[in-house]
């Protein structure tokens, strides 16, 4: 059964500074994300960007959450963090 991950991205000042769209970093993130990974829903809005992800069901919310981290860590989505709910 796939399991349904919560993610929220925040602009940092640097990305701020920038003027960075959330738009464009859901984008990214998005194309960055494993194949096998589902996106359920995006919602942007100044600053931020949520994402609903259904993922395979041999994942744990924890695995989900090292992946993002790692993607996070491309160039393409400098100046972007996250918080997650599982």
């Amino acid at each position: 059964m796939p399991l349904r991950h919560r993610v929220t991205i925040h602009a940092t000042a640097d990305a701020s500074a920038a003027g960075a769209a959330p738009e464009a970093a859901a984008v990214r993130l998005v194309s960055l994300l494993p194949a096998t990974w589902e996106v359920s829903g995006i919602h942007c809005s100044e600053g931020t960007a949520a994402l609903s992800l259904l993922l395979p069901g041999d994942l744990t919310p924890q695995d989900a959450t090292a992946r993002i981290t790692d993607v996070l860590r491309h160039p393409a989505l400098r100046g972007w963090t996250r918080s997650d709910s599982g």
